[in-house]
């Protein structure tokens, strides 16, 4: 089964849905971010209220894992208007995330 975190279009928003699926360890290529409405069969959609405590965790893991300027590069790909390259740059950050996960490196929680 496939998963869809839905959150508010914001960098807290995203960085609070990446928190999420690390929390319910839903780490299977499958798991998607969407930032609207999205409907898609078998897929189970939850609901992400942003939480600014856990996206400063996921930020300051960011920073420290890939350096201040892949960050800084990070946010500003996050920012983008454009849909399609903001969904490529979320998927390329969660399979960033999921292999970091498999050598060992977690969340600073």
């Amino acid at each position: 089964m496939s998963y869809v975190y839905q959150c508010e279009d914001t960098l807290e928003g995203i960085f609070t849905a990446i928190y999420r699926i690390y929390e319910d360890r839903h780490h299977a290529p499958e798991t998607r971010i969407c930032l609207e409405e999205e409907n898609l069969l078998f897929s189970e959609y939850v609901t992400v209220e942003t939480d600014v405590e856990r996206a400063v965790k996921v930020m300051r893991t960011c920073k420290e894992k890939f350096g201040e300027q892949d960050y800084y590069g990070l946010c500003m790909a996050l920012a983008t208007t454009d849909m399609e390259r903001l969904r490529q740059c979320i998927r390329l950050l969660l399979m960033a995330w999921r292999r970091s996960l498999i050598k060992g490196i977690c969340l600073t929680i």
